[in-house]
């Protein structure tokens, strides 16, 4: 089955969010915005820290279907918070047990 990585590409995300969305997500991934709450390959839950406030970011991977969701009120299909998680999910390195 695939993972949320799958889905998550530079190339995938650009394509799905709109030019500002993408500069802005960018943005607060390199801003290290982005704390992670649950990491699987089926799941992702992140809470970004966006200087307007927090948003809730859930990613999944349900077979060959990508489905995320954000908190936020932003229109666009993927807003900034949701390619922040995304950018920011290869740098992501689980706690040692």
């Amino acid at each position: 089955m695939p993972s949320v990585t799958d889905f998550t590409s530079e190339a995938q995300m650009r394509a799905m969010a709109d030019a500002r969305g993408w500069n802005d997500g960018m943005a607060l991934a390199d801003a290290h915005s982005v704390v992670f709450e649950t990491v699987t390959p089926e799941r992702v839950v992140a809470m970004v820290n966006a200087p307007d406030g927090p948003a809730r970011v859930e990613l999944t991977s349900t077979g060959s279907r990508f489905g995320y969701d954000c908190s936020c009120w932003e229109v666009p299909e993927a807003c900034r918070h949701i390619v922040a998680t995304a950018m920011a999910l290869p740098r992501y390195h689980a706690p040692e047990a």
